[in-house]
């Protein structure tokens, strides 16, 4: 049994009608797919530009984005051509139905297989763009093709930042003599498994000191912390590659009620910032999702409010709800490779998100993951619809749904899930999700969350529940979360709003289970090996040893550090007059280590575990006081 892939409409015929309410019927919410019904939109046309899908012709050899029949495009869109160069584009004309014709440059993108054509003006929200080319369209008629533009709802995204913290929850956040700066959570690692030598990739935020990314070793000790600033949060570190090097990568930004804006983040192992970056077109990143593709682009998520016809679900005719966009980013130049939104796409009725729910506007679908499938398309998990969909990269059409309302799939109650995260393809051909199993407690689908292995059968059209992964007595994580097939077999499941993270065999035995303190969470929780090598120098302190007048505490630490097995004390008369008193193995993130002296200054070395030298601290005077 093959699948029949959603078919999207495209935008043909004259200009906008005038009226305010025939604007918001021709281009913002028309089409509302109805659950069980077909696959073919269905809704009200208006007469001045029918959205019609009899005439585009999608077998083309040039896919353009936004995608022919996009109502909901940024005003300040740029429009992208895959598969064609700028000396292949002959005559080019963008005219806007209220704004006119659009000048603009040409640039071509990195990879040479497209080009980007920048207006330069942007265009009005509410109209309608028609784009002629000579050029072999996918979803166009004759080299022309035709996207609406959004009107966008002005509301604010605010909140984020560190929680208030009550005296009592203090000792549940490190300190640091050579470090002041730094204030991590406090980990707990009970194990019962050998220790892999990976590290933990958290990014701690909630109730917390600081909001920040943070790897820790097997037993929970604090390896590197970056504090950031103000309210700012850090989503999904984990380690990828880029350029051929691993590299970390996160989303920092601020956030409230699981919306954010923000920019995306690369730095290499030496912790140096190689790229920093936003969404393309005038969006703003939302923190679920930053994934590096094998060619050097990135897989993000944004999450736009614009005004949009929800009287088909007992809404208004012109309210604001959140646009789903996904994006396709060049992390070089950040041209924007694809481009695809929910509205219009997605029917607002496939979502089991109440209308009335707390936000400042209607989040019927909320993703919180997009990543490669195997073939090259694209897997997007919808949590408030409960259900993942297969997206064809080149025309944006859903090719299935799994689970929710609408699922092409055949699945019993094992195989069902809810309100879920982080829905991806495995190298053997299954797919892991993250069931949160509900979004809060008076709405789930049973009273624990669990990681999933599904096997899918295209043929039948059937989903099978492989394995699962839980812990009876973690409760329900009502947000967030994720899992991660490591190399080895086992699994990493982070428990989002739970704050836990767990190791298992792959037969779902727990090898390893970390705890945050209450209140602390981590969006997702990763397992990796990494070597990082900071491009500063360790830090050190000093103190005198109590009442002992010839011994001397020192506390010895490198953020970032991930090689070093012992630590060399210096010290003498003078800070260029330094020799080695004593060493120590490294203990933890800080090592406090006595040395017998009475010198006024004192110096670190770290060494690795051949003895070599890493670095090398300034040196710091003994403080008497």
């Amino acid at each position: 049994m093959s699948v029949r892939p959603t078919t999207s409409c495209s935008v043909e015929g004259g200009a906008l009608p005038g009226t305010r309410r025939a604007a918001a019927l021709a281009l913002l919410g028309v089409f509302l797919v109805a659950a069980g019904t077909s696959s073919e939109p269905r809704g009200v046309m208006p007469s001045k530009h029918r959205l019609v899908s009899s005439e585009k012709d999608w077998s083309g050899q040039v896919s353009a984005f936004p995608l022919p029949g996009t109502l909901t495009a940024s005003p300040e869109t740029t429009i992208s051509l895959r598969g064609t160069s700028r000396d292949r584009l002959g005559d080019f004309q963008v005219i806007g139905s209220d704004s006119g014709r659009h000048p603009g440059s040409f640039r071509g993108h990195p990879d040479g297989n497209g080009v980007t054509f920048q207006p330069d003006e942007s265009f009005k929200p509410g109209e309608v763009v028609t784009v002629r080319t000579h050029l072999n369209m996918r979803g166009g008629r004759e080299g022309r093709f035709r996207f609406g533009i959004a009107r966008p709802a002005s509301i604010k995204i605010g909140g984020g930042g560190s929680g208030r913290l009550n005296p009592d929850r203090l000792s549940q956040f490190a300190s640091y003599q050579s470090a002041p700066d730094l204030q991590p959570p406090k980990l707990q690692v009970d194990r019962s498994g050998k220790d892999t030598g990976d590290y933990v990739f958290l990014g701690p935020k909630k109730e917390t000191l600081q909001n920040g990314p943070m790897i820790v070793d097997g037993e929970g000790e604090p390896v590197w912390y970056q504090p950031l600033r103000g309210k700012r949060e850090a989503w999904d570190l984990k380690v990828q590659e880029y350029r051929g090097e691993k590299v970390l990568t996160w989303w920092e930004g601020t956030s409230w009620l699981g919306f954010g804006s923000g920019e995306l983040v690369v730095l290499d192992k030496t912790y140096r910032e190689v790229a920093r970056f936003k969404a393309g077109n005038g969006y703003s990143a939302d923190p679920h999702e930053f994934t590096i593709t094998p060619n050097g682009t990135a897989l993000l998520i944004a999450h736009e409010p614009v005004y949009w016809d929800m009287s088909s679900v007992g809404g208004s005719g012109n309210a604001p709800a959140f646009d789903t966009v996904v994006q396709e980013v060049d992390i070089a130049s950040g041209d924007v490779l694809f481009e695809w939104h929910s509205l219009g796409a997605v029917g607002l009725d496939e979502s089991y998100q109440r209308i009335e729910a707390k936000g400042p506007a209607y989040d019927y679908l909320h993703p919180n993951s997009v990543n490669l499938d195997s073939d090259g398309n694209l897997l997007l998990s919808g949590r408030h619809t409960s259900t993942v969909y297969k997206i064809d990269r080149a025309t944006g059409k859903i090719i299935w749904r799994l689970g929710g309302k609408r699922s092409d799939f055949e699945m019993g109650e094992r195989e069902r899930f809810g309100w879920q995260h982080d829905a991806q393809r495995q190298r053997d051909g299954t797919i892991t999700i993250f069931d949160n199993g509900g979004n809060m407690p008076e709405r789930k689908l049973r009273d624990y969350s669990r990681g999933i292995v599904l096997d899918l059968d295209t043929d039948a059209m059937k989903a099978e529940l492989v394995r699962e992964y839980r812990l009876p007595d973690a409760g329900m994580a009502f947000t967030q979360a994720n899992v991660q097939q490591l190399p080895n077999g086992n699994v990493c499941v982070g428990w989002g709003s739970l704050p836990r993270f767990t190791e298992f065999s792959r037969d779902g035995r727990v090898i390893a289970d970390g705890r945050l303190p209450r209140g602390v969470e981590s969006y997702r929780a990763f397992c990796y090996p990494w070597k990082g090598e900071p491009s500063g120098r360790p830090a050190v302190d000093a103190d005198p040893s109590g009442g002992d007048e010839d011994a001397v505490i020192t506390y010895a630490s490198w953020n970032g550090a991930t090689e070093v097995a012992k630590w060399r004390v210096l010290a003498g008369p003078d800070s260029d007059k330094l020799k080695a008193v004593t060493s120590a193995p490294r203990t933890g993130f800080e090592t406090p280590i006595v040395a017998d002296t009475n010198a006024k200054y004192i110096a670190v070395r770290a060494l690795d575990d051949a003895g070599k030298t890493l670095g090398t601290s300034e040196p710091v005077r003994v403080d008497s006081d």
